[in-house]
């Protein structure tokens, strides 16, 4: 604070006593699997046309055979999500294999030169090879020896000494009487195709004269690299050619990518790129533009790159292997072509430590479609519920699927036997059964279906409730309607959901007047205190908004003044939450409690600087079985 020394008023600002608490996202979604494509780094995700733009369709490539191919469960899972009302989401792409990024080196083969005009026309006069160290060529632009003003002469003498003296070359030093007339034997542009130091490049024109142009002959720059924008054998699909800018600049490129997709026959055009220039203040910069490609980046010195490949041939420009032929196995690209194995999610689940604001996470692998076996199936969501069981903030919830049941006797006894004894317990996941079916965009015949896990869908399905009733209202009911659902796998009955319930295996049924909802809320600890979903979210809710809205108290002074004002300040945000309806009690003092005070932080605990905060809450639990007892009642 700083001293008054000359009188007057003075004012200064000082901090109110609570600060507000932002509630912390409760349906930001982690989708975990297999794509056709994509980053490998967590990426977000806010629409399924987004998800298509940089991961791909319904069908990666598949090691198994030559030109085999594998159905994705993730692209699916997404359209449901967002269906049913999913705000946003993360994509964590999972690589099986050796993930190599596919590479094609461009080598520039232009070198210095200098603008030639008319007056209203330029062209440009180019040196042809690279030379040594202090090697110039100089140029001088004349009136013809016929005297004709629609000729030229020009002279061409090179220095060995950076410009200190231009004897004349060996080869032609003169050329007389040049023209732009086509056809002409002396059109500058034909003469200058033999000539070994320079070539015409544009329109042949009569340039104005010049006595002095000098150009330094340097070898072309380091080669860059056109790359494939994340690893992968989908690479060995994606051609691209190189040509000149539509408007003719000597300077500028095109840049045509092309993409044959999974089970397609054909590439067609995915992007393009017209006027690319390698100067880094020209508003089509090649790196800045080529950042916004879904298909390939570039790397090493910008430049103009050589023409490469022709965009209307069968197939179009190049492979990643340089060949014009088909490019499918020339590519380094490698990996993503077979399920990740569920040994290996820990290192692959370790890229999600940098994201905080997420609220729920569903494995999307394909192997949840595809496995063959229960203990597959299994094996993965065990895979990730580690993962978020061990996050320090646990701070994740997993919503999952049972494994399909194929016994024809007892399929509900399979299903409650997969989930009780193939899939660990935690408070941290809800697990739903049977399947639902849907239309299927990329299923062949009349009106195809798919069945499939309802992760996604039942992910986003608490994305809409959230929004319209809040995160303490569970996820279940009536109105819990599964957008995109045309059907399911097993007619869950009364009697089936008997077996199903006191071992937390939710279940999705049809029921008249609703349709296909989700009618369960349990999570897989369903003998304890956290027992419903929505109880366990709501305590992921507000432990993440807490630690999100205090951070500000680190280093404060430890003592009174910073108690209360962490009591305001938790106190005012539990009070909302309590007003919004997130708790049971008919009064705040019933609803929550925030202690802070010299019972919680010891003399102890201020000497090893600690603070202490208890926050205790009085959780919404659902109504989930309604009694109504009913009597006759006899008249007097």
């Amino acid at each position: 604070m700083t001293t008054p020394l000359t009188p007057g008023v003075y004012v200064r600002e000082a901090p109110g006593g609570a600060r507000a608490i932002e509630a912390a996202p409760t349906a930001v979604t982690i989708f975990v699997g297999e794509t056709e494509r994509g980053p490998v780094d967590p990426t977000p995700v806010s629409s399924p046309l987004q998800y298509q733009r940089l991961f791909g369709g319904h069908f990666r490539d598949d090691a198994a055979a030559e030109g085999a191919t594998a159905r994705l469960f993730l692209p699916y899972a997404i359209q449901g999500f967002f269906d049913n009302g999913g705000p946003r989401g993360y994509v964590l792409r999972l690589v099986a294999g050796e993930a190599r990024v596919a590479t094609c080196e461009l080598v520039g083969t232009q070198f210095a030169g200098v603008d030639v005009t008319d007056g209203t026309t330029t062209a440009r006069i180019r040196a042809r090879r690279p030379g040594a160290d202090g090697e110039l060529i100089r140029l001088q632009i004349r009136n013809a020896t016929s005297g004709d003003p629609d000729e030229f002469n020009l002279t061409v003498q090179v220095s060995t000494d950076d410009g200190q003296t231009f004897p004349d070359r060996a080869a032609v030093p003169l050329y007389e009487n040049l023209t732009a007339a086509a056809g002409d034997p002396a059109n500058v542009a034909t003469v200058l195709e033999s000539d070994p130091d320079i070539e015409w490049e544009g329109d042949t024109i009569r340039p104005q004269n010049a006595a002095d142009q000098r150009l330094r002959i340097t070898a072309p720059a380091d080669p860059a690299t056109l790359v494939a924008s994340a690893p992968g054998v989908w690479a060995q699909r994606v051609r691209f050619a190189v040509t000149d800018a539509t408007d003719g600049d000597p300077d500028r490129f095109n840049l045509v990518v092309f993409h044959q997709a999974p089970g397609e026959t054909a590439h067609s055009e995915v992007e393009r790129f017209e006027g690319l220039s390698a100067d880094p203040a020209d508003e089509k910069y090649l790196v800045d533009q080529l950042a916004r490609s879904a298909f390939v980046s570039w790397r090493g010195a910008a430049q103009r790159p050589p023409n490469t490949g022709d965009p209307d041939a069968d197939p179009p420009g190049v492979g990643f292997d340089g060949t014009a032929g088909t490019g499918i196995t020339g590519s380094t690209g490698s990996g993503g072509d077979a399920t990740l194995a569920a040994a290996r999610y820990g290192a692959a689940l370790a890229r999600l430590d940098g994201i905080d604001d997420a609220a729920l996470i569903v494995c999307g692998s394909d192997g949840m479609l595809n496995a063959t076996t229960a203990a597959e199936h299994n094996g993965l969501v065990n895979a990730v519920l580690a993962y978020v069981e061990r996050r320090p903030q646990r701070d994740l919830f997993l919503v999952a699927d049972a494994p399909r049941a194929t016994a024809a006797q007892d399929p509900v006894g399979e299903a409650v036997g997969a989930a009780r004894n193939g899939i660990t317990g935690s408070d941290h996941l809800g697990l739903y059964w049977p399947r639902i079916v849907v239309n299927d965009p990329a299923g062949v015949g009349r009106s195809p279906t798919r069945t499939i896990p309802a992760a996604g869908h039942v992910a986003g399905l608490y994305g809409r409730i959230d929004g319209r009733r809040g995160v303490w209202k569970v996820a279940a009911g009536t109105e819990a309607t599964i957008a995109g659902a045309v059907g399911l796998d097993f007619a869950v009955l009364d009697r089936d959901q008997d077996r199903m319930n006191p071992h937390g295996l939710n279940a999705l049924r049809t029921l008249p007047g609703a349709g296909r909802v989700v009618w369960g809320g349990r999570t897989r600890r369903p003998t304890t205190e956290w027992r419903y979903i929505n109880v366990r979210r709501m305590a992921i809710f507000l432990r993440r908004s807490i630690y999100n809205g205090i951070q500000w108290a680190v280093f404060e002074g430890n003592g009174e003044r910073l108690w209360a004002t962490l009591r305001e300040t938790i106190g005012a945000f539990m009070d909302a939450q309590f007003r919004n309806g997130a708790f049971a009690g008919a009064t705040s003092q019933d609803a929550y409690f925030v202690k802070c005070d010299a019972d919680t932080t010891t003399p102890d605990d201020q000497v090893a600087g600690i603070v202490n905060v208890q926050v205790g809450f009085a959780p919404l639990r659902p109504a989930e079985f309604v009694i109504v007892t009913l009597s006759q009642k006899t008249a007097a």
